[in-house]
């Protein structure tokens, strides 16, 4: 219900985005956990979020044996007809939709709430700019607890579009996901410079290719906007994945900028004074809008 959190722990599936509906649907939030995590993690995940139930892969659950949760086999719940369909209210737009936690400055990870209306701006900022149509393939690449996932899977499934899921071994960046990316005929991915970078350019041939969470270089450009439609974005899990985005990059064009606001989205270059910056001067970024995340949860 409203106000509270479940915990996913599964992998990469269509059945976890199963899950993420259905969460969303009954009107609480998600929090992603990371199967690959160590114990220590985890249990610290289960501690600061405290979801009132984790909905866990078959062979996962055990993972939690001894953690005071309440835990679900996903199998089981998606199998079990018992369930109420509905009945519940629709979650607000101000509603939190995912909790995703971040390193944090400090060393402690912090959990960064986002809601509904952040997951909306973020389609309606990207979405025409991309060309994204209820033809498009978008790859689902980035794992759960990574913000990229959030505009993955919405991209698609509020366009019409379709969610392509590689499994874990096909998901490996490298000669075996760009062939699976050719045969599943990908035409939207989205990557960070160093996973992109190891894709060969030769296969990606027609598709449009986001970059992000990385400093993108001019190398990056050179070696990829020669086959694909490049492009560059910037924003920070607090800001709904994305603040930025460039136009389609073109090679040869020296150093790479991180665009202009996405709609929805205001930006400031400020010094230490919270004072606007005249043009070539140093200062820090500010953003506003929609997209701004609710706060940390603890």
């Amino acid at each position: 219900g409203r106000g509270v959190v479940v915990g996913l722990l599964v992998e990469r599936s269509a059945r976890a985005v199963v899950a993420i509906l259905g969460v969303l649907k009954s009107g609480a939030a998600y929090v992603p956990i990371d199967p690959g995590y160590p114990e220590a993690r985890i249990g610290f995940l289960i501690e600061d979020a405290a979801p009132v139930v984790v909905l866990a892969s078959a062979g996962l659950a055990g993972r939690l044996a001894g953690r005071d949760v309440v835990v679900i086999d996903i199998d089981d719940a998606l199998s079990d007809t018992s369930y109420p369909a509905g009945g519940l209210p629709a979650p607000a737009a101000d509603d939190l939709a995912y909790i995703l936690y971040t390193s944090g400055t400090t060393g402690t990870p912090k959990g960064v709430a986002v809601t509904h209306n952040g997951i909306a701006d973020l389609v309606t900022s990207h979405v025409e700019r991309l060309g994204i149509s209820p033809n498009s393939r978008i790859l689902q690449f980035a794992p759960l607890m990574f913000d990229a996932s959030v505009g993955n899977m919405w991209f698609a499934l509020l366009t019409g579009a379709a969610a392509v899921i590689p499994d874990n071994d096909q998901a490996l960046p490298g000669t075996e996901l760009a062939d699976f990316m050719v045969q599943q005929k990908i035409s939207h991915a989205v990557f960070t410079p160093t996973a992109l970078a190891a894709l060969p350019a030769n296969q990606l041939h027609g598709m449009t290719l986001l970059v992000g969470g990385e400093v993108c270089t001019k190398e990056l450009v050179d070696r990829y906007a020669a086959v694909a439609t490049l492009i560059n974005e910037y924003g920070t899990t607090e800001t709904t994945v994305d603040s930025t985005m460039t136009g389609p990059l073109e090679s040869g064009s020296g150093v790479v900028p991180i665009g202009s606001a996405v709609s929805g989205a205001a930006l400031f270059v400020l010094d230490g004074w919270l004072r606007r910056v005249p043009a070539g001067v140093v200062g820090e970024l500010y953003v506003a809008g929609v997209g701004v995340g609710v706060g940390y949860w603890r």
